[in-house]
C-alpha cells in the first residue's frame, strides 16, 4: 500500500531523528495530526494545549538551539490565534516550520499568513517540493514558514514523487566590504567619547567586541537582547538606555561623540543622539539607517567586522570619558541598590529584591524567559546573566503574556538545564491550561509570578470583603507544587526551596503595588537639543506612586 502525503511529510521531517515536534494535545482530528503523533523518530515531542502557545514554545526552542523546530498548529479556526506568535517569530527570524490543515472549501484570507512566509498545498504533487523549499528557507535562517495543506490532500496517496535526501546547509557569516571596514577604522581612530550599543546580533562576538572596547576605552551600553552577551564580567558595561534605561547608559549615549550600534535595530530613536555621528553594523542590510541618520552603514556579521577592525584600530590614550561614565554608573547603581537592601517585613516586598535573589540563586547555565512589561523592566535592572546563562523573551515584538509557553519550549529544548519563566499573574492566567502540559510532559519548569495586588483591579470578586486572588492556590489545585511569599525576610529560603524542586513549581511573590514599573524619566528631543521630561504619570496616580515610594526619596 502506497504512503499518504502526510506519511511522506513525516519521512522528510523525521528521517534524521534530530527534529523536535511541538504539537497540540487531544484527540487526532485529521490525517496529518494522527500521522505526526504516530511517528516515533522525533527527537522529542511536546504537546501543548493552545495553538499560540505551541508556536511560542517552538520559536523559543528554535531561538535557543539555532536549529529548525517543527510545530503543528491545528486547523481553522484555531489557526487565526497564532498570528501574534508568528509575528514574534518573524521579528527574530526564528528557524520555525509551522504546519496546519485547511478543511475542505475553506479559505485563509489575511490571517496567520499575513506576517510571515506562507504556502498552501492544494494537490498531492505539490507536497514534496513545497516542504523541501520550506525547510531550505528555515534552515538558512530566513525566518519562519507557515505551511498549510488541504485536509483531503493529506490523506491522498503520495504518488511517485521521490523525497530528496536532506542536504546539510552551511550558512557563512556575511563578510563586510573591505572599504567599509577601512572607513570605520578611520572613524574610530579619529573619534573621542565613543560609545558601543550592543544588541542581540552580538551573540558569538563577545570576545572581539570587548577587546575593541578596551582598546578604544569605549563604554558599553546594551539592549535587552544584548544583555546576556556583553554585561557579565565587563568593567566597561554601564547599563541600558531607552524606556528601560538604567545606570549611566542614557547619559553616555546622549553625550557621546560617536555611537557605534552593533547588531541592534534599536526601536527608540528619541533615545539616540541627534548629531548623526552614528555607525551601525548589522547582518541585515534592511536594518541599517532605519532608526536614525548614520555616518556609516556597514552590512556584515558583527563578529567578522570586529575581528577585521582589531588590527586597524589604535589604542586610545584618553580614558577620561570612560572613567567619568563608570563613576556615574557606580553612583546610579548605589542609588538603585536601596530597593534590594530593604528587608523590613513591616513594609511590602519589593520586586527588585525578588529579582535579584532569583538571579543570585539560579544555576550557572540557567535560561530565563522574561515576560514583556513590568517583569522585563525589573529583570533588565536586577537580573544579571553571566557565563552560560541565557535570556530570552518577546523583546522585539513586545508580545505580552508569552513567558510561560516560551519557558516550556526552552525546557523541551534543554531538559537538563534550569529554566525560569518570569511572569505576571495575567501571563499565567492567559495560558493557565499549559500548567497541565508541564505535568503531562514531566517538564520541571520554574515559574516566578510577580503579583502586584492593586485595589480591585486584580480580584475575581470585587466585594470589599473578598480575599486577594492567588495564582499559587490555582496552580496547587491543578496539582502543581506552588508557594506564596510576601515577606522579605523569607525570600532567600523560599527561592532556594522553589529552585530545588525536582518537578515543575511555581512561586508567587506578592510585591509592592506601588513599585514603579515605568522609567523615572523620559527623553524628549526639543528644537534646540535634548532635554528631559519627568514621569508622564499625573493626578491621583502620580501621588500614589510618590507616596508608595516615599521611603526611597532623598
Amino acid at each position: 500500500m502506497s504512503k499518504t502525503v502526510a506519511e511522506q511529510w513525516c519521512d522528510m521531517l523525521a528521517a534524521d531523528g534530530q527534529r523536535q515536534l511541538y504539537s497540540l494535545a487531544g484527540e487526532c482530528d485529521n490525517v496529518l495530526m494522527e500521522t505526526l503523533h504516530r511517528e516515533k523518530r522525533w527527537k522529542r515531542r511536546t504537546e501543548l494545549q493552545q495553538e499560540d502557545a505551541a508556536v511560542l514554545a517552538a520559536s523559543a526552542g528554535a531561538r535557543l538551539t539555532g536549529e529548525t523546530q517543527v510545530c503543528y498548529a491545528g486547523c481553522l479556526p484555531g489557526l487565526y490565534r497564532i498570528r501574534a506568535a508568528m509575528a514574534e517569530a518573524a521579528e527574530n527570524r526564528d528557524r520555525l516550520l509551522v504546519l496546519g490543515v485547511l478543511p475542505s472549501d475553506s479559505r485563509l484570507s489575511d490571517g496567520p499568513g499575513g506576517c510571515c512566509h506562507a504556502e498552501i498545498v492544494q494537490y498531492p504533487e505539490e507536497a514534496v517540493p513545497t516542504l523541501t523549499e520550506a525547510l531550505r528557507r528555515t534552515d538558512t535562517g530566513r525566518g519562519p514558514v507557515l505551511l498549510l495543506i488541504r485536509e483531503e490532500v493529506a490523506g491522498m496517496p503520495a504518488g511517485d514523487v521521490i523525497c530528496p535526501p536532506r542536504q546539510a546547509i552551511r550558512v557563512q557569516p556575511l563578510r563586510p566590504h573591505p572599504a567599509d571596514v577601512a572607513e570605520m577604522a578611520s572613524i574610530l581612530n579619529k573619534s573621542e567619547r565613543t560609545v558601543f550599543l550592543c544588541g542581540g546580533g552580538c551573540e558569538g562576538a563577545r570576545e572581539e567586541l570587548l577587546l575593541l572596547a578596551q582598546r578604544l576605552q569605549a563604554p558599553v551600553v546594551f539592549t535587552m537582547a544584548g544583555k546576556q552577551v556583553v554585561e557579565g564580567n565587563n568593567e566597561l558595561a554601564i547599563g541600558m538606555t531607552g524606556i528601560m534605561g538604567w545606570g549611566a547608559a542614557p547619559a553616555a549615549v546622549m553625550d557621546c561623540g560617536l555611537l557605534v550600534m552593533w547588531g541592534t535595530d534599536f526601536p527608540y530613536p528619541e533615545y539616540l543622539p541627534a548629531h548623526g555621528n552614528v555607525v551601525q553594523v548589522d547582518s541585515d542590510p534592511a536594518a541599517l539607517g532605519r532608526r536614525c541618520r548614520l555616518r556609516l552603514a556597514v552590512a556584515g556579521d558583527v563578529r567578522e567586522v570586529a575581528r577585521e577592525l582589531l588590527p586597524l584600530v589604535k589604542r586610545g590614550m584618553n580614558d577620561d570619558f570612560a572613567t567619568a561614565m563608570r563613576s556615574l554608573h557606580r553612583r546610579e547603581l548605589a542609588r538603585s541598590e536601596q530597593y534590594v537592601r530593604n528587608t523590613d517585613d513591616r513594609l511590602p516586598l519589593r520586586p527588585e529584591l525578588v529579582t535579584r535573589v532569583v538571579s543570585d540563586h539560579a544555576e550557572p547555565d540557567a535560561v530565563f524567559c522574561v515576560e514583556v512589561g513590568a517583569p522585563m523592566l525589573w529583570c533588565a535592572r536586577y537580573l544579571h546573566p553571566s557565563g552560560k546563562q541565557r535570556l530570552t523573551g518577546a523583546f522585539r515584538s513586545g508580545l505580552g503574556e508569552s513567558a510561560l509557553p516560551m519557558g516550556i519550549g526552552a525546557k523541551s529544548a534543554y531538559p537538563s538545564r534550569q529554566v525560569i519563566a518570569v511572569c505576571t499573574a495575567e501571563g499565567v492566567l492567559r495560558h493557565l491550561n499549559e500548567l497541565l502540559t508541564l505535568q503531562r510532559e514531566h517538564l520541571s519548569l520554574k515559574i516566578l509570578v510577580l503579583q502586584r495586588l492593586l485595589p480591585d483591579s486584580m480580584r475575581i470578586d470585587r466585594a470589599a470583603t473578598s480575599a486577594p486572588f492567588s495564582v499559587a492556590e490555582v496552580a496547587a489545585a491543578m496539582g502543581l507544587k506552588a508557594g506564596r511569599i510576601h515577606q522579605a525576610q523569607l525570600i532567600h529560603h523560599a527561592v532556594r526551596s522553589w529552585l530545588a524542586e525536582s518537578e515543575a513549581s511555581l512561586l508567587e511573590a506578592v510585591v509592592d503595588a506601588h513599585a514603579m514599573s515605568a522609567p523615572p524619566e523620559v527623553m524628549v528631543r526639543g528644537e534646540n537639543g535634548q532635554h528631559r521630561l519627568v514621569n508622564r504619570a499625573a493626578g491621583e496616580h502620580f501621588i500614589r506612586i510618590i507616596y508608595g515610594n516615599r521611603r526611597f526619596l532623598r
